[in-house]
Protein backbone atom coordinates (compact mmCIF):
# COMPACT_ATOMS: atom_id res chain seq x y z
CA UNK A 1 0.00 0.00 0.00
CA UNK A 2 2.49 2.63 0.99
CA UNK A 3 4.49 1.87 -2.32
CA UNK A 4 1.58 2.28 -4.17
CA UNK A 5 0.80 6.19 -3.53
CA UNK A 6 4.23 7.78 -4.23
CA UNK A 7 3.77 5.71 -7.38
CA UNK A 8 0.35 7.02 -8.09
CA UNK A 9 1.50 10.49 -6.99
CA UNK A 10 4.41 10.38 -9.44
CA UNK A 11 2.19 8.95 -11.88
CA UNK A 12 -0.56 12.15 -11.34
CA UNK A 13 2.78 14.44 -11.29
CA UNK A 14 3.83 13.04 -15.24
CA UNK A 15 0.46 13.83 -16.73
CA UNK A 16 0.62 17.52 -14.71
CA UNK A 17 4.05 17.85 -16.78
CA UNK A 18 2.94 16.83 -19.90
CA UNK A 19 -0.02 19.40 -20.07
CA UNK A 20 2.22 21.95 -18.80
CA UNK A 21 4.59 20.61 -21.82
CA UNK A 22 1.93 20.56 -24.47
CA UNK A 23 0.78 24.15 -23.09
CA UNK A 24 4.20 25.38 -23.88
CA UNK A 25 5.86 23.51 -27.05
CA UNK A 26 2.00 23.57 -28.69
CA UNK A 27 2.37 19.97 -29.17
CA UNK A 28 1.97 16.72 -27.05
CA UNK A 29 4.79 15.53 -25.36
CA UNK A 30 7.27 12.59 -27.30
CA UNK A 31 5.50 9.14 -26.16
CA UNK A 32 8.75 7.73 -26.28
CA UNK A 33 12.00 10.14 -26.43
CA UNK A 34 14.53 6.95 -27.62
CA UNK A 35 12.86 6.99 -31.28
CA UNK A 36 15.21 8.78 -33.49
CA UNK A 37 12.63 10.81 -34.83
CA UNK A 38 12.68 12.42 -31.59
CA UNK A 39 14.76 15.58 -31.78
CA UNK A 40 17.13 15.57 -29.03
CA UNK A 41 16.49 18.84 -27.26
CA UNK A 42 12.68 17.45 -26.60
CA UNK A 43 14.21 14.15 -25.86
CA UNK A 44 16.31 16.17 -23.11
CA UNK A 45 13.70 18.16 -22.25
CA UNK A 46 11.19 15.53 -21.45
CA UNK A 47 13.27 13.25 -19.72
CA UNK A 48 14.95 15.73 -17.58
CA UNK A 49 10.88 17.27 -16.91
CA UNK A 50 9.55 13.73 -15.99
CA UNK A 51 12.56 12.10 -13.86
CA UNK A 52 12.86 15.39 -11.45
CA UNK A 53 8.57 16.02 -10.93
CA UNK A 54 8.57 11.76 -10.51
CA UNK A 55 11.71 12.01 -7.81
CA UNK A 56 10.37 15.20 -6.58
CA UNK A 57 7.02 13.93 -5.97
CA UNK A 58 8.12 10.12 -4.76
CA UNK A 59 10.37 11.87 -2.44
CA UNK A 60 7.14 14.12 -1.06
CA UNK A 61 4.97 11.35 -0.01
CA UNK A 62 7.25 9.34 1.37
CA UNK A 63 8.54 12.02 3.26
CA UNK A 64 4.73 12.78 4.54
CA UNK A 65 4.13 8.72 4.77
CA UNK A 66 7.24 8.34 6.61
CA UNK A 67 5.96 9.19 10.34
CA UNK A 68 2.40 6.85 9.74
CA UNK A 69 1.90 3.41 10.09
CA UNK A 70 1.79 3.20 6.32
CA UNK A 71 4.56 0.33 5.55
CA UNK A 72 6.62 2.24 2.20
CA UNK A 73 9.60 -0.33 2.36
CA UNK A 74 10.76 -3.36 4.15
CA UNK A 75 12.20 -1.84 7.07
CA UNK A 76 8.90 -0.32 7.76
CA UNK A 77 7.28 -4.13 7.48
CA UNK A 78 10.20 -4.63 10.21
CA UNK A 79 9.17 -1.51 12.44
CA UNK A 80 5.55 -2.20 12.55
CA UNK A 81 6.16 -5.84 13.63
CA UNK A 82 7.66 -4.80 16.46
CA UNK A 83 5.69 -4.38 19.94
CA UNK A 84 7.29 -1.18 20.91
CA UNK A 85 6.93 0.70 17.80
CA UNK A 86 5.30 3.70 18.33
CA UNK A 87 4.68 6.51 15.14
CA UNK A 88 5.66 9.86 14.96
CA UNK A 89 2.97 11.45 14.01
CA UNK A 90 4.43 15.11 15.04
CA UNK A 91 4.91 16.31 10.71
CA UNK A 92 6.73 18.79 10.36
CA UNK A 93 6.76 20.27 6.76
CA UNK A 94 9.04 22.86 7.29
Amino acid sequence: MGILIPMAAARLARGAVGKGYERIASKPPPRDPSKSDVPWKEAIIWAVATGVTGGLTRLVSRRLLAPTPVPIDQQDQEKLSDPDFEPDWDIDLT
